[in-house]
């Protein structure tokens, strides 16, 4: 399986949905994730954009612990 964090890095920012097949979870939690300020994300009208970076940080944290 190929390391999802090699995709990330191609783009400064993702969609949710993007964010939720990288961190393979739903989009409902990459929302509650932005909700509780653990993802980083910009709103654009009325939609997110997350940003890689913040992807990586997560993805590290989580597997730090």
């Amino acid at each position: 399986m190929t390391d999802p964090i090699i995709f990330v890095t191609k783009k400064d920012v993702l969609t949710v949905w993007e964010a939720a097949y990288y961190l393979n979870v739903s989009t409902k939690t990459v929302y509650g994730l932005i909700y509780r300020k653990e993802l980083e994300a910009i709103k654009i009208g009325s939609r997110y954009k997350i940003t890689a970076d913040s992807i990586r940080r997560y993805i590290s944290e989580k597997s730090a612990r």
